[in-house]
């Protein structure tokens, strides 16, 4: 039981914070980054080495001579360390000497709420580490910059960037590398997550889709007829039934938990898109009315709780489990919270891609897989230091030469990655642990389990639901991820081409700094009061005429001198 909740612990955290992104990769010459040819070596690039192993790549090669390297940090109440042992002296340092000879030196470390206000003091003192890092939207990333104060890092990236690293930090078409790149410079290098993962699916209670005789909706008219059809059965006998989930969203964005339905549309809200050679702001496009009157058609109807504008996802994820939502819209992780919670031991929910109008699958736009952008100020020594470290980290947590006790939670260690000075994840992980159990399902080869230890684990729960049927045995990470389960429907994404990024992702604009979060608040009030039927769904084209009045249309010309700069 132990061993369960401390897995549990560890693949909710993965899962949540999405550590997974496309697969479809771009080979290095597609950067938007100037080559290693046409930008002068950065300090410490020539930095002396020991001869290694034949076929060891330069930038995992250990410095002849101990170097320090210092960083800030910051803890979160999640990480735990051994008696005696500190973010200063841990596995993680340790394992930064034995294999590069680098000391990794800690100028402060704090908790994560206090991290941004410490890091500002430190900048407006110039009190930098030798590397830092930054939010993706962080401003003071691009003033650093515009102050000279970090390192072109273009040469060093070439030169020292392992094979594998640079596979990971190029995997959503170049957006998450291009995002560090500022007029031609690469100066920040992205710690990569799985922005796939914040793409839609459809949970579906399974026995009451058995007991209605249909299929799974590809239309959203079928959407909505099932919803229908479930509302009026009431399987379970509870009174209300809603069909489809929806939450209130936050103050900017009151669609922010049903963002699948929009794209059933081909409407994109809060995102950027490019129409006719121009980049444009999804919410403001005239696809987004269809959206809101078949939202604003669920809530007259019912479909959807006439009180889902004062109920967070944990209360909206109350309903689902206690049988009174049939639809759900989340994500992968959604059997693990909030579908675990399930009051019906015979209920099963089984997960399907978004429906469209058309019936084809449609495109859903995700954001950068770039989650934070380390740098080396300008007067780091071995700047080249950030790339061996982040080689290490990939490595030793991901490649076929890893070793589980730097990453997996053990009795020992939880989410011992955490202690890691610089990282960077593949954005296909978690579908890489899917893909290895299919092809297992397939052959029958135990050893393409056993050769990962993630997935060994994994597929342990997978196999012990199939044995005993109780749902705390496994059922959560079978819907993850068995042949079925939701990593399954991101993989078809890829595969099929159906995931595109924002086309926007770089720092706040100017007049975004400035006007973005009262013209999100106006949006938020328009959405929901369309959805609601107290304005008109004609209340849209008001609101774009006024988003553009009020700063929309400065923000979009910003937005595209940003695009013509990369």
């Amino acid at each position: 039981m132990k061993k369960k909740r401390i897995m549990s612990m560890l693949l909710t955290g993965l899962l949540i914070v999405s550590l997974l992104s496309a697969c479809r990769q771009k080979p290095a010459s597609s950067r938007k980054v100037p080559s290693k040819a046409q930008e002068p070596t950065a300090s410490g690039s020539s930095a002396e080495e020991t001869n290694v192993q034949a076929g060891e790549e330069k930038g995992l090669q250990p410095y002849k001579e101990p170097i320090t390297v210092s960083l800030f940090a910051k803890v979160d109440s999640t990480m735990n360390f051994k008696d005696g042992e500190s973010m200063g002296d841990n596995l993680w340092t340790r394992l930064c000497k034995d294999k590069l000879n680098i000391n990794v030196d800690y100028k402060w470390v704090v908790t994560d709420d206090q991290y941004n206000q410490k890091m500002s003091i430190a900048i407006a003192s110039k009190a930098f580490a030798d590397i830092m890092n930054f939010g993706a939207s962080d401003k003071n990333f691009k003033l650093m910059y515009d102050a000279g104060y970090l390192t072109d890092l273009t040469s060093l990236y070439d030169e020292y960037a392992s094979k594998y690293t640079k596979s990971l930090l190029e995997a959503d078409d170049g957006t998450a590398i291009n995002g560090g790149t500022f007029d031609g410079n690469l100066v920040g290098i992205p710690n990569t997550n799985a922005s796939v993962e914040q793409s839609n699916v459809l949970w579906i209670r399974t026995d009451w889709l058995e007991r209605s005789g249909k299929s799974a909706p590809k239309t959203m008219e079928e959407l909505y007829d099932l919803a229908k059809i479930f509302q009026s059965a009431d399987y379970d006998g509870v009174g209300t039934i809603y069909g489809i989930s929806m939450d209130k969203g936050s103050e900017t964005n009151a669609v922010s938990s049903v963002p699948g339905i929009f794209t059933g549309f081909g409407a994109y809200p809060t995102r950027w898109v490019e129409k006719d050679g121009k980049l444009v702001y999804g919410s403001t496009q005239p696809e987004n009315k269809k959206a809101l009157s078949y939202l604003a058609k669920l809530y007259s109807e019912g479909l959807i709780d006439k009180e889902y504008g004062v109920k967070d996802g944990a209360k909206v994820g109350e309903d689902a489990c206690s049988g009174k939502i049939g639809l759900y819209i989340g994500g992968h992780a959604s059997p693990l919270w909030p579908l675990n919670a399930t009051v019906n031991e015979k209920a099963d929910w089984t997960p399907y891609p978004m429906p469209s109008v058309s019936g084809k699958p449609p495109i859903q736009i995700v954001g950068s897989a770039a989650s934070s952008y380390y740098v080396a100020n300008k007067d780091c020594e071995h700047p080249e230091a950030l790339f061996k470290l982040m080689n290490l980290f990939t490595k030793i947590c991901f490649s076929d030469e890893g070793d589980p006790l730097y990453f997996i939670t053990s009795e020992e260690y939880r989410e011992p990655f955490k202690l890691a000075p610089v990282q960077a994840w593949p954005m296909t992980k978690n579908i890489d642990v899917y893909k290895r159990i299919k092809e297992y399902r397939d052959t029958k080869d135990e050893s393409i389990i056993n050769a990962n230890e993630e997935t060994r684990q994994m597929f342990s729960f997978c196999k012990k639901y199939d044995e005993t049927g109780v749902r705390e045995g496994g059922w959560d990470y079978k819907r993850v991820f068995d042949v079925g389960g939701s990593e399954a429907v991101l993989s078809d994404y890829l595969d099929h081409g159906e995931i595109q990024y924002d086309r926007f992702y770089g720092v706040p604009t100017d007049t975004m700094s400035s006007k973005l979060s009262s013209l999100q608040k106006l949006e938020a009030e328009t959405f929901s009061q369309i959805i609601m039927g107290a304005s008109s769904v004609d209340e849209f084209d008001k609101f774009v005429s006024e988003w553009n009045k009020l700063g929309g249309s400065k923000i979009t010309d910003e937005v595209n001198d940003w695009a013509k700069s990369k």
